[in-house]
């Protein structure tokens, strides 16, 4: 495949200055057809009056009424021209702001989509304030959020992540689609809610809206028989009464059904708009992947194109709003316009409702997998990762780094988890980088196994659950201490590892308890996770856990963070070394904030 083009701030300060200069472009001119429409109502009113007087033929206001609506016609469509463009500009903003590091805070959590017992998702910042969501995340509506949620906390098969990493591939190669189903969607807000929608469109019609049009269509078209045989002097008064009392019995038996449809759509019009648009798209193209193309071929499922049905149901929409028109009042008084079009929305849901499910989840789907491709596209020197079907678990990495880090602090480190070191116990003193080398694993696992690519030089790895104990607390409300909170962690763990390979992660282990137990209780853990096949890392302070990995060696191993004086100040390499760290900087830390200690550790 061709090689995805150099990313750099000159492309997307490019993409900025394009669109913002067609939309000031778009902006005068529309201010311009502004002032015209106002100088050309002027006229007409003018016109108006003088052909009132005689002064001119009453064709003269009407030519200006004529060009006064063709102005407004042209005056929306350069609004939207205008709209589009500053959803365009505000895209690659956005894209700037994510490679200056101003993405943290901003925008969604993705929390809402999480279960509260997941076993990673908060231990180790994948939603929530300044996380790995809030980092890649690009969907402009709730399905394309929950899609990357799903994409970042359910890990697939090896062939899974293989679909994935195609689809993302191709995706981060078409920075078109991308910018354009960020403008159809809307990039400030979004635009569209994907659960108001489903819902609407599971309310289908009942089976019996088909002979109730054709009953309106007959009842309508004898009233309009009617009132052209009474026009004519054909047929007698008395029938167009009859007509227009069997109009006025429908209108009375349907009135409560059609105004419901006439005001559900009426409050989801937005959403059909945003959907009708991102189909649109959608529609447009063709792909290359296999997982896209089954995506793109689900939307021809239908009987006619999705988009098309959104434009149809559009039209419906517009015709319900027209309701509210006085100068309609006419028509529908001999037409039973309300009936049909409440009818009408009802037909169209019971037509395509069942659909509606299918096009939220294949753009939610697409979006999720266009947020994977834009961290791909922004991040050029991520490497994608070689996730392979293995008889065993293994994690192999070169030059490992925390996603989350700006790259000019980030310190690389070398993992290695397999056959014959399966467990790395990771001593060294407070700020170290141990529990930073923890998330770093993590992080890049839950990517690769998304489907995206990873902050690394190198990454092999297996299939892998994944398992962490990093941020654990007690609660007050449940009478659970933070030991006991974490042991029913552990055991959440050691149950993922017997239900497939699985990588655990646990920070300060047992530190709610005394050194004896626990001493013991940690290798008990470790010789759980190892029995039950699983691969990972713990960290500690407690050197005494250190002499666990000489009892069941090559199984475990130690490593080690260390710190350095220099000048007097407290300094760090942030390098993973093999050993047990063997000094402490607790008491220099208290003694640097000011804490007592005595006189002959000052």
């Amino acid at each position: 495949m061709t090689p995805l083009p150099t990313v750099s701030r000159e492309y997307y300060d490019a993409r900025e200055r394009r669109w913002a200069g067609s939309a000031r472009a778009a902006r005068r001119q529309e201010d311009l057809l502004g002032w015209t429409r106002a100088v050309v109502f002027l006229a007409a009113v003018t016109l108006a009056a003088l052909a009132f007087d005689g002064t001119l033929s009453v064709w003269w206001s009407g030519l200006a009424i004529l060009a006064f609506v063709t102005l407004g016609y042209r005056h929306g469509r350069v609004r939207r021209t205008r709209e589009e463009a500053e959803r365009r500009r505000e895209y690659a903003q956005r894209a700037l702001t994510r490679l200056d590091g101003g993405w943290r805070g901003a925008g969604a959590t993705g929390e809402r989509w999480v279960p509260e017992d997941h076993p990673y998702a908060r231990d180790l910042d994948i939603v929530g304030q300044g996380s790995l969501f809030q980092l890649i995340n690009t969907a402009t509506t709730t399905m394309g959020e929950e899609s990357l949620v799903d994409h970042l906390l359910a890990p697939g098969t090896a062939a899974a992540v293989a679909e994935r990493q195609a689809a993302v591939r191709e995706l981060a190669e078409d920075y078109d689609l991308r910018e354009d189903l960020a403008a159809a969607g809307g990039v400030a807000t979004l635009g569209l809610q994907q659960e108001r929608l489903a819902r609407w469109a599971a309310t289908g019609g009942s089976a019996s809206v088909s002979g109730w049009r054709a009953g309106a269509l007959g009842v309508t078209a004898a009233n309009a028989a009617a009132l052209l045989g009474y026009a004519i002097d054909t047929l007698p008064a008395l029938v167009m009464v009859v007509t227009m009392g069997g109009m006025g019995l429908v209108a009375l038996t349907l009135r409560g059904r059609v105004l419901r449809s006439a005001r559900s759509v009426d409050q989801t019009v937005r959403d059909l708009d945003t959907l009708g648009r991102l189909l649109d798209v959608l529609g447009s193209r063709r792909f290359q992947s296999p997982l896209l193309h089954r995506l793109r071929s689900a939307l021809e499922a239908g009987p006619i194109d999705p988009a098309r049905a959104i434009r149809r149901l559009a039209r419906w929409a517009d015709l319900a709003a027209s309701t509210k028109n006085q100068l309609t009042a006419p028509l529908r008084l001999v037409t039973l316009w309300l009936t049909h079009v409440g009818l009408g929305i009802e037909a169209w849901r019971r037509r395509h409702g069942p659909a509606v499910a299918t096009w939220l989840s294949v753009v939610g789907e697409i979006e999720g997998l266009c947020s994977l491709a834009s961290h791909r596209f922004d991040h050029p020197d991520d490497v994608v990762p070689e996730v392979r079907a293995a008889d065993g678990p293994c994690f192999l990495a070169r030059g490992i780094v925390h996603p989350l880090l700006p790259r000019a602090v980030a310190v690389p480190n070398d993992v290695e988890l397999g056959d014959p070191t399966r467990v790395l116990i990771v001593s060294g003193s407070n700020m170290s980088g141990k529990s930073t080398l923890l998330r770093a694993v993590g992080v890049n696992a839950v990517l690769a196994m998304a489907g995206g690519t990873v902050r690394a030089t190198h990454l092999t790895m297996a299939p892998l659950r994944l398992g962490a104990s990093i941020v654990v607390s007690d609660s007050l409300a449940d009478g659970r201490s933070r030991f006991y909170a974490e042991i029913l962690r552990l055991k959440a763990i050691m149950k993922l590892a017997e239900e497939g390979l699985t990588l655990f992660l646990v920070d300060e282990i047992l530190q709610g308890t005394n050194s004896h137990d626990r001493r013991i209780g940690t290798e008990a853990i470790v010789r759980g996770f190892l029995a039950r096949g699983a691969v990972g890392a713990m960290t500690t302070h407690d050197l005494a856990l250190t002499e666990i990995a000489d009892a069941i060696a090559p199984a475990a191993r130690n490593v080690h963070f260390a710190d350095e004086v220099a000048d007097g100040r407290l300094t760090f390499d942030y390098r993973l070394r093999p050993g047990v760290v063997r000094r402490s900087n607790a008491l220099r830390l208290m003694r640097e904030v000011g804490l007592p200690l005595p006189e002959s550790e000052a």
